[in-house]
C-alpha cells in the first residue's frame, strides 16, 4: 500500500527538490540532530536514484518514447488516408451519409487529442462504412491499394498501442512489487520536511514552502506539465 497520494514519478521529482534544499541546509539539520549526519545526504540521494530507476528505467523509457512516437506517426498516416477517403465520399454523391456519420470528423477530433480509444471506436465505423459503400466509393475513384494501405497502417497502430500497454503494465507491476522502496523514500521526504519546518518556522519562514510536500507537488506539476496532450493509457484488444 502506498504511503503517498501523488504519482510515483511525481514522488521522485519532489524528492529531487527536497534533496537540493536539504543539501544547501545540511549544516542546520546536522546541528539540530545527529540523525542528519554527514552520510545522510548521500543515503537520501541513493534512494532517489534507485526510485527513479524503478519508476522510469532508462532503456524502457527510451523504448516507451519510441513506441509513443510511432503511435503519433501512425495516427498522422491514418489521418492522411482518411482524408483521401473523405474526398471520394464527397465525389460519391449517392452515398446518403455525411462525413460525420461516416466516422471521419469524429475520427479527426480523436486524432487531434491523441485519444486512442476514441480513435479505434471511430476507425471501426469508417471501416464498416468503407465496406458498406465500397462499390460507390470505387466508382468515385477509390482503389483497393488505398484500402490495403489504410488497413496496414491500422494494424501497425494496433501493434504499437499494445506494445505501449505492455510496457506500462510491466512497469506498474514492477513498481507494485517494490513499493517498499518508494514508501521508504517518502518517509525520508516527510522526515526532512517536518524537521525543516521546525528549524525555519522562526529563523527563515521563507524556506517553509521548500519543506512543504503540498507546495512541492504543485511546483512539480507546474514544471512537468506536458506541452501537448499525451495519449491516454491504452487497453489491449484485437
Amino acid at each position: 500500500m502506498r504511503s503517498y497520494s501523488c504519482k510515483d514519478e511525481e514522488l521522485t521529482a519532489i524528492a529531487g527538490f527536497v534533496l537540493f534544499s536539504f543539501g544547501r541546509d545540511s549544516s542546520d539539520f546536522s546541528a539540530y540532530s545527529p540523525v542528519f549526519d554527514s552520510g545522510y545526504n548521500a543515503r537520501f540521494q541513493s534512494k532517489i536514484e534507485a526510485a527513479r530507476e524503478l519508476v522510469q528505467p532508462r532503456l524502457e523509457t527510451i523504448e516507451l518514447k519510441t513506441v509513443t512516437d510511432g503511435i503519433y506517426k501512425a495516427l498522422d498516416q491514418l489521418n492522411v488516408k482518411v482524408g483521401f477517403i473523405e474526398g471520394y465520399l464527397q465525389l460519391a454523391s449517392q452515398i446518403p451519409i455525411s462525413a460525420t456519420d461516416f466516422g471521419i470528423l469524429p475520427f479527426r477530433k480523436s486524432v487531434r487529442y491523441h485519444d486512442l480509444e476514441s480513435v479505434f471506436t471511430h476507425i471501426r465505423t469508417i471501416e464498416a462504412n468503407i465496406q458498406r459503400y465500397k462499390d460507390l466509393l470505387m466508382d468515385a475513384g477509390l482503389k483497393q491499394p488505398v484500402i490495403d494501405e489504410f488497413n496496414a497502417t491500422l494494424e501497425h497502430l494496433i501493434i504499437q498501442r499494445n506494445r505501449r500497454y505492455q510496457l506500462i503494465s510491466e512497469r506498474n507491476l514492477r513498481v507494485q512489487s517494490n513499493l517498499g522502496l518508494l514508501n521508504d523514500l517518502y518517509n525520508d521526504i516527510s522526515t526532512i520536511c517536518k524537521i525543516g519546518k521546525i528549524i525555519y518556522k522562526i529563523a527563515a519562514p521563507a524556506k517553509i514552502k521548500e519543506y512543504t510536500f503540498a507546495q512541492l507537488m504543485k511546483q512539480v506539476r507546474r514544471t512537468e506539465k506536458p506541452a501537448e496532450e499525451k495519449p491516454a493509457q491504452p487497453t489491449p484488444t484485437e
